[in-house]
């Protein structure tokens, strides 16, 4: 627990607390609903993003809070840029395991200058970002970014981040979510509820659900028992019924709609 010995006794009463709250979460939905609450409770933020990430960057999954203000333009546009983001260039040349704000690495005048943030922040009155991003797994990372409007984080806030982001990482192991194959999801409830908010079939919400856990077409098919050209037919059906054009777009709303 890096420089845990700067956190007070209460600080590690909420990081307690926290864990606990995270260690409840029994499924992908609870975490992204809960959990995400909980960290939200000990580091307040207008925004919250959970991404596990393939060692290449590729995202696996990824949770928001509610009311995630970004629209898929400006992700799509975050997505192909991701390499200006000054946190992401921190970490590329010094590692993971920490945590770190916007203001640790850019100045005021060069963040200004960031297309990132003209393009995806500015928008939203959001000018301040605590990030963490470590390795959890066999080629997972997991990163979180917490961005708020007024208020620059403190050096208090990275080392609580710090204190829990490792039984986050825990958690998601629990959940099946590191490991090549994730745990599939077996409520139907959950299934008929999302088939109805969307508009889809059955047999296409569980391939959403499937889809907003991170699967690819042929684990999805593996779980499903169908082939994998059957699970592409469904998803092209997804597609229009959504008017949405790729599978990322796909997962964000499954699980905006799953955290509600």
């Amino acid at each position: 627990m890096p420089h845990s010995s700067r956190l007070s006794t209460s600080d590690f009463e909420a990081v307690l607390q926290t864990v606990l709250r995270l260690n409840a979460c029994d499924n992908v939905a609870a975490l992204a609903s809960q959990g995400v609450q909980a960290l939200l409770d000990l580091i307040p933020a207008d925004a919250l993003c959970l991404q596990l990430l393939r060692s290449n960057g590729e995202p696996i999954l990824q949770i928001v809070s509610q009311g995630w203000p970004y629209t898929r333009e400006q992700v799509a546009f975050y997505t192909e840029n991701v390499a200006q983001h000054p946190m992401v260039q921190y970490y590329a040349v010094h590692g993971g395991g920490c945590a770190i704000r916007m203001s640790d690495v850019i100045t005021q005048a060069g963040l200004e200058q960031n297309p990132i943030y003209q393009f995806c922040m500015r928008p939203h009155g959001l000018h301040y970002c605590l990030g963490y991003l470590n390795t959890v797994g066999m080629g997972r990372q997991l990163g979180i970014s917490f961005d708020r409007k007024t208020n620059d984080f403190t050096v208090r806030e990275k080392r609580l981040l710090e204190a829990v982001a490792p039984h986050l990482g825990q958690v998601m192991a629990r959940l099946g979510l590191l490991e090549g194959r994730k745990r599939p999801w077996r409520e139907p409830s959950t299934r008929d509820w999302l088939a109805g908010e969307l508009g889809v079939s059955n047999r296409e919400a569980d391939i959403l659900i499937h889809l907003s856990e991170g699967h690819r077409d042929h684990e999805i098919a593996e779980l499903l028992k169908i082939s994998p050209l059957t699970v592409k037919k469904h998803l092209s059906n997804i597609y229009q019924k959504l008017g949405l054009s790729n599978r990322y777009a796909v997962g964000m709303k499954v699980r905006e709609i799953l955290a509600r």
